[in-house]
């Protein structure tokens, strides 16, 4: 039977190990496990099923852009995190602005292969920068970026992967029947 309760201690990858409460050589706080434990526990013990889904899902969307900006991965991935900080600071989560050496160290691309790509998406009028010497993404009259605008159609065919993804998941954990690892 699955119990309520396990112990649980931080791994040197920052993941969560789950032990029974008699093993002993685990140290950590007693305490329930949460939605996302038990979700990891499920998605773990189904990872070939799983793993199938999320690369399958990945590559579509990552083919699906790339096709959609002139076959340029590095602007995907650029503007993937433009618009990640651009909705930190929608959401008063945090700045909406970065700069191009920042830019260059979250996507791992070189700073001069970042200020080029930033060049060419201003060309477009998907990014401004700042007078601070920042990058965001620039907004229409209305209030929505260009981007956004001029991408709409690959948004809404990433929602409907990103529905495909979740019910798949969804099926893969609702099948499970197996007892959680440590029970096994």
């Amino acid at each position: 039977m699955l119990s309520l309760f396990r112990k649980v201690s931080v791994c040197p990858r920052g993941g969560s190990e789950m032990r029974k409460k008699d093993s002993g050589t685990v140290s950590g706080a007693w305490r329930q496990p949460s939605g996302t434990d038990l979700v990891l526990d499920g998605l773990l013990r189904n990872y070939p099923a799983v793993q199938y889904e999320m690369v399958k899902y990945l590559s579509e969307h990552l083919s699906d852009s790339t096709r959609s900006i002139d076959g340029d991965l590095d602007q995907v991935l650029i503007l993937a995190v433009l618009g990640q900080r651009f909705l930190d600071g929608r959401l008063g989560m945090g700045d909406s602005q970065i700069s191009a050496t920042r830019l260059a160290a979250a996507t791992g691309l070189q700073r001069e292969t970042v200020r080029r790509k930033l060049l060419k998406m201003s060309k477009r009028n998907w990014v401004i920068q700042t007078e601070e010497g920042a990058w965001t993404l620039k907004l229409n009259d209305q209030g929505h970026t260009f981007a956004g605008v001029d991408l709409a159609s690959v948004d809404r065919r990433g929602i409907e992967r990103l529905a495909r993804l979740l019910k798949a998941l969804n099926n893969i954990l609702s099948s499970d029947s197996r007892p959680p690892a440590e029970e096994l």
